[in-house]
């Protein structure tokens, strides 16, 4: 058994581990947020395209689909999850997916709009998201 300095000190090496695993995934987002803000600061709209629908969803499913490989390929890299057997490693993701990318993700929502990017090089915007799923929910998701 570990004393209570070295439990303490175990515990910080692993917090500090996953934080810079972290960081490495969160990298895309971080220039996404980045990018955002610049846009905000120079008040510019050239960031909100009108896409047709077939490219709008095709981006959304592929980019979403790379996020999530992405995840999974961070989470198996956090201290302890290499000890999960694939299928609890699976379980584990299905049942929290969603929190997951919402918490990646949630810092790209500034003043009212999203910037979020999506791999065809769409700017999923406010606007965007309505068109694809509808003025009711986007509301709920931004009031």
């Amino acid at each position: 058994a570990l004393s209570g300095g070295a439990n303490s000190i175990y515990i910080g090496l692993i917090r500090d581990k996953s934080y810079q695993i972290f960081r490495i995934y969160t990298q895309r987002y971080d220039q996404v947020y980045e990018r955002g803000r610049l846009i905000l600061a120079t008040r510019s709209k050239d960031y909100d395209q009108k896409p047709n629908i077939q490219d709008l969803w095709s981006g959304v499913m592929y980019t979403i689909k790379d996020d999530i490989n992405g995840m999974m390929i961070y989470l198996s890299k956090l201290p302890g999850f290499s000890e999960l057997s694939r299928a609890d490693f699976l379980n584990l993701i299905r049942e929290n997916i969603f929190t997951i990318y919402t918490l990646t993700t949630i810092n790209l929502f500034l003043n009212g709009e999203l910037f979020f990017m999506l791999n065809n090089g769409i700017q999923y915007s406010k606007n965007n998201m309505s068109t694809a799923f509808g003025q009711e929910t986007t509301e709920k998701i931004f009031y």
